[in-house]
């Protein structure tokens, strides 16, 4: 059974880990997309995965830019919990939101 709804990861964050996403089983085709405010000069946001909630494998990195909003499609391995996070500060006064679905 697909999610129907986007759950949010990062909240409107310049820096740190954002919430974790529980899908409460293994999912394999999971999407996160991030969308920036204000005026951002540089940052990285990653995807994160984990089979226990304790235990964080790096997925993807994407580069923060003034394109607004970036996308991530995992189709590989299956894991239960999902996070993004801030790798590297949000430059320039902008916060990150970061959003993860899956697809059944």
């Amino acid at each position: 059974m697909a999610s129907t709804d986007a759950v949010k990861s990062l909240d409107a964050r310049a820096s740190g880990n954002g919430v974790t996403v529980d899908f409460a089983t293994a999912k394999r085709n999971v999407t996160m997309v991030f969308a920036n405010t204000g005026l951002i000069t540089g940052g990285v946001v990653g995807v994160e995965a984990s089979q226990d909630g304790l235990t964080w494998v790096p997925m993807a990195s994407l580069v923060v830019d003034q394109s607004r909003v970036r996308s991530y499609d995992n189709t590989v391995g299956a894991y239960r919990y999902w996070r993004a996070v801030v790798v590297d500060a949000v430059k320039g006064g902008g916060t990150v939101t970061a959003t993860f679905m899956e697809a059944g």
